[in-house]
Order: C-alpha cells, then sequence, then structure tokens
C-alpha cells in the first residue's frame, strides 16, 4: 500500500508521521488498497483531515475536524476503517 502525504498551512511534525504512520498500517489487514491519500489541513482553528482510499474498483473517503490534528486524523480514519469493513463485507457476501 502506497501512503501520500499532503499537508496544508503547517508542517507536521516527524513525530505525528510516525504515529500515523503506525495507525495506517492496521489498515493493511484489508489487503485491498492500492493507494492511500492523507490530507491535514489547519484552518484557523479548526484541524481537518482527509484520507482517501484507491481500491480495485471503487474510492473511499474519510473527513474529521477536531481542535487537534491527530484526533482529526483518528476521526477520518475509524470512518475510514467503517467503510472498508463494509467494502469486504460486500464482497466477500457478493461471491458466495
Amino acid at each position: 500500500m502506497k501512503v501520500t502525504f499532503t499537508t496544508r498551512h503547517f508542517e507536521p511534525t516527524q513525530a505525528l508521521k510516525e504515529r500515523i504512520n503506525k495507525k495506517l498500517g492496521r489498515l493493511d489487514k484489508f489487503g485491498r488498497i492500492d493507494h492511500l491519500e492523507v490530507v491535514l489541513e489547519l484552518d484557523g482553528r479548526i484541524r481537518k483531515a482527509e484520507l482517501i482510499a484507491k481500491l480495485r474498483h471503487e474510492v473511499l473517503t474519510a473527513k474529521g475536524e477536531n481542535h487537534n490534528i491527530y484526533n482529526a486524523f483518528l476521526t477520518a480514519y475509524r470512518k475510514l476503517e467503517h467503510q472498508l469493513r463494509n467494502y469486504e463485507e460486500r464482497i466477500t457476501s457478493h461471491h458466495k
């Protein structure tokens, strides 16, 4: 799985990147993600995170907002994980 980071209006710390990469490593269990784009943005007082997962036949997008950038990322991560579970169920139940 290829991961691309994009940040807007701030420079992320190395510790933040490491924490995010560690968390994203857990998505390997789904195995169908070809490319994952992480967009982190500082918009005034609100921090925004967007995860875009490109699969073979579908693109999944999850967004999160919070006053803390890592919590915004976690919100988006949970949403994406839920979407991936639904996608896996749809694929596996379709082939039965």
